[in-house]
């Protein structure tokens, strides 16, 4: 999680002059909200225990509810005849004129319109990120560590 984070992070806002901002942003974005979605499902899986204590922390978080409808429409791209919960979700990349006067370099930045509000791609990011390191905390588990129950033997 934390080296998809990165990657993400890196390709939220970057500078204009790299080849076709288009390809890359999105693709690590999408991937790290599919990861985050699916970590719940794999400690649900190894530490069944928990199951109920990490559900009611992450399903009071409006950072939840993004990272799952995204990695929904992920999963679920081609199945157009299903309509989307939020029918204004949208996901594009922007051209920041601005930060040329403060980084000497125009910018691209990617941005969310999630239940008709607008997010950059980076705040999303930071709200999943605080998410889990909160839901995890609040079972006890620390989010450097691995629980010797989630150890794979080999």
């Amino acid at each position: 999680m934390k080296r998809l984070k990165e990657r993400a992070e890196a390709s939220a806002r970057y500078p204009a002059s790299k080849d076709d901002p288009s390809i890359r942003g999105d693709d690590d974005f999408l991937c790290y909200c599919l990861w985050a979605h699916s970590m719940r499902e794999w400690i649900r899986h190894d530490c069944p225990k928990i199951a109920e204590d990490l559900d009611k922390q992450l399903f009071q978080e409006m950072a939840w509810d993004m990272c799952r409808g995204i990695a929904n429409r992920v999963r679920h791209f081609d199945q157009l005849k299903f309509p989307p919960k939020d029918k204004y979700w949208r996901l594009f990349c922007t051209y920041d004129p601005l930060a040329k006067i403060y980084s000497n370099e125009a910018q691209i930045e990617w941005v969310l319109y999630y239940n008709k509000r607008r997010y950059t791609v980076s705040s999303v990011i930071r709200m999943i990120d605080e998410m889990w390191a909160n839901a995890l905390a609040s079972i006890g588990l620390d989010p450097n560590e691995v629980p010797d129950e989630m150890r794979v033997s080999k």
